[in-house]
């Protein structure tokens, strides 16, 4: 039926159906060839191998570089083309049939399982067929072609006979602007929320005395006294949860802390106070840390610093521990069948501390980095839920 090739929403002044047409018909299709011979530390070309995919369907800069030869040389990559991976050796299969879009001529190289589509722009837009193809719904096509188990892949002479319905070219450049646009904004988003991440990791480091040192490496202005060495017994107390997974429930009005860092909910609680909270066995332990103030719930094995003394801040507590908290556990944890920190290894554990003064003013500059990288990961969910809703919506 016509309306069966026509997307729910598009732009105004287009009524055309949309045509059928074959992956293969996109442009000129290339495999890749093995060039893991090619690799040297200071090669000319970027690689595009399995591992440059990623499911965000951005490149992925392994690092990996590749030097000018006769098996590369026909590999090289111009600006819009598009690769396609064949291969996924990840569990989720999240990766097999994901494209990229190429963005400069003479950056890149692709290796084997990749197969190259030179786009006919006279009549295709490289930024439509990426975000065609990169589209959760029309990305099933080719997943539904995929064989293997530990190793899933597909065919590119079966999956080049797949089925798009593709509009006029001028539709196709209005929708690839219009997705280019939503892309640099999340681009936007994603660098900033890096660059506030990698300042709040800079100032973690440089903001707490380094190893058996009572003076850190930069503070504000006016403080100069040494830190003093406390026990963190000595400053709070720790207990751990009692409660057991089968109290959680979806749409729980509190939080329910467990031994990840998914945080479930519950229609109890059974605390209710300022604390800070970490794992004590499986694959989170001393790695999961979460600050809580109000109605929570916990599960066993998850342990909770509370109660603390005047001369110390709960939130400076859990920024100093969320630093080297893990790699404390690490040295003392007690190895069995999984790694396991034991409630004496945190009670014993050392903790540099500041007049209370100090410790709010770090408080407050790593509570303002914590609430703009908050704000930006918010914006970022919101455009890529966004986007995905039109991705859903905009192709056939």
């Amino acid at each position: 039926m016509e309306k069966d090739k026509i997307p729910s929403i598009r732009f105004k002044g287009f009524t055309e159906a949309w045509e059928q047409r074959k992956l293969d018909d996109f442009g000129k299709s290339t495999g890749g060839v093995s060039i893991e011979s090619e690799f040297v530390n200071d090669g000319k070309y970027k690689v595009i191998s399995i591992g440059s995919y990623s499911e965000s369907s951005t490149y992925n800069d392994q690092g990996i570089r590749c030097k000018l030869s006769n098996r590369t040389k026909d590999r090289i990559l111009n600006k819009d083309d598009i690769t396609m991976i064949l291969n996924d050796k990840t569990a989720s299969g999240n990766i097999i049939g994901r494209v990229l879009l190429i963005d400069k001529s003479g950056l890149y190289v692709y290796n084997q399982r990749t197969e190259r589509i030179e786009i006919n722009k006279e009549k295709y837009d490289p930024v439509f067929i990426y975000e065609l193809l990169n589209a959760p719904n029309i990305r099933d096509k080719i997943i539904k072609e995929s064989q293997g188990n530990t190793q899933i892949y597909v065919n590119w002479n079966r999956i080049k006979e797949l089925i798009y319905y593709i509009p006029a070219l001028e539709e196709q450049k209005r929708m690839g602007v219009y997705f280019k646009q939503i892309d640099n904004l999340i681009t936007l988003h994603q660098s900033k929320c890096d660059k506030l991440v990698s300042i709040k990791k800079s100032l973690l480091k440089k903001m707490f005395p380094k190893n058996n040192k009572n003076i850190p490496e930069i503070r504000f202005k006016g403080f100069t006294e040494a830190w003093e060495q406390r026990k963190v017994k000595n400053i709070c107390f720790i207990s751990t949860g009692k409660s057991n997974t089968q109290d959680k429930i979806d749409d729980g009005k509190y939080p329910f802390y467990v031994r990840s860092d998914i945080i479930e909910h519950s229609n109890r609680y059974l605390y209710d106070e300022e604390a800070v909270l970490t794992v004590g066995d499986g694959v989170g332990t001393g790695k999961v840390f979460h600050y809580v103030n109000g109605k929570y719930d916990l599960h066993q094995r998850v342990y909770r610093c509370f109660g603390f003394s005047k001369e110390v801040s709960a939130k400076y507590f859990y920024y100093y521990f969320s630093k080297n908290f893990y790699d404390r556990v690490m040295s003392m944890t007690a190895k069995t069948s999984v790694d396991s920190v034991r409630y004496e290894m945190i009670s014993d554990m050392d903790f540099a501390l500041p007049k209370i003064e100090e410790q709010n003013k770090i408080v407050c500059i790593l509570n303002r980095l914590d609430n703009l990288i908050t704000l930006h990961q918010s914006k970022l969910e919101k455009l890529k839920n966004i986007k995905k809703s039109l991705l859903n919506k905009m192709f056939v």
